[in-house]
């Protein structure tokens, strides 16, 4: 791997190691201050549990190239296309507290980020959100 590459390997692991802290130090406390409903709540203790899983695979992989997993992670940027018009938008997903919807950033608990986390290329979500119903398809990721 050349210098550039470990670089950004190593970024990339470091990145990853503070999502796992951000879900053991932070995430119950970030659920608990969300106005979801119990059910919905599960379903992001779950999410969470199989994202955090994802993590450690891809820690897991130590020096063997790039982390990557072809599904939409924190720090992915996902271009997404509306099935309703075919018109497309790219965000990157990001922590509760980094999002900023100017910049495209949005964070994993909000209505598109909570179906966009883990998804992979071309894959079809229903998103409900407070603005209605939509589903779009994830046609990048990077």
């Amino acid at each position: 791997m050349n210098p550039s590459m470990n670089l950004r390997h190593e970024a990339n692991r470091t990145d990853l190691v503070k999502q796992l802290l951000y879900f053991d130090e932070e995430f119950s406390e970030e659920l608990s201050r969300t106005s979801v409903g119990t059910a919905e709540k599960h379903k992001l203790m779950a999410l969470s549990e199989r994202y955090c899983g994802e993590i450690n695979r891809l820690l897991g992989q130590g020096d063997q190239g790039e982390a990557t997993s072809g599904k939409v992670l924190i720090g992915s940027r996902a271009t997404i296309r509306y099935t309703d018009d075919g018109s497309e938008e790219t965000y990157t997903l990001v922590l509760p507290n980094s999002s900023n919807i100017d910049d495209g950033h949005i964070s994993f608990l909000s209505p598109l980020g909570m179906n966009l986390l883990m998804r992979e290329l071309n894959e079809e979500v229903s998103v409900m959100s407070p603005a209605g119903a939509y589903t779009v398809k994830v046609v990048e990721i990077a």
